[in-house]
């Protein structure tokens, strides 16, 4: 995050604090600490901002970040949940056939926190929901950075695990 955004993040902060409704003085180190954390609540600093706006205008009470969040569109743990619903449908088929690309780089990264689509189909619907709540909170805190490093870590676990197979299977046997 760079200063400008820090900047932006630290006047929708004061602005909460200002509200009369409120009239709360945080110290700075949690402010700081909250500013930190919005990238892992928030796509972006206009949803950040746009969640604040619509806080000072609906909530009796000082909001925490996860409460700013549901404001935008239901917030991500809404979002996850429609995601989780769609990898649970996709798991139900065969593994080998399924198109990952009609998923999302975030709903791949929190997948891949579950053990990947495979996984999920040899689970099974009904031991499916053990890794629910695995996949929710993984797509619901993971923030932009951190999805694009997992999913840029997946091609080389895949590789790598295809160079340990080849090192111990027999000529023709699959994993």
């Amino acid at each position: 995050m760079n200063q400008a955004d820090q900047e932006k993040i630290l006047a929708a902060i004061s602005l909460l604090e200002m509200h009369p409704r409120w009239n709360k003085t945080l110290p700075d180190a949690i402010r700081i600490i909250m500013a930190e954390a919005v990238p892992n609540y928030f796509d972006s600093i206009e949803d950040f901002i746009a969640a604040v706006k619509i806080s000072i205008n609906e909530d009796a009470f000082f909001p925490n970040l996860l409460e700013l969040q549901s404001k935008i569109s239901g917030g991500r743990k809404a979002e996850a949940m429609t995601e989780w619903q769609r990898v649970l449908k996709l798991s139900q088929g065969n593994p080998d056939l399924v198109d990952l690309s009609v998923l999302s780089q975030r709903t791949k990264a929190a997948l891949a926190s579950v053990g990947g689509i495979r996984k999920l189909g040899y689970a099974g619907e009904d031991s499916a929901h053990h890794f629910e709540k695995r996949f929710l909170d993984y797509y619901t805190l993971l923030n932009p950075e951190q999805v694009d490093e997992v999913n840029l870590l997946l091609p080389q676990a895949k590789k790598q695990i295809a160079t340990n197979a080849a090192k111990i299977l027999e000529p023709g046997e699959k994993l």
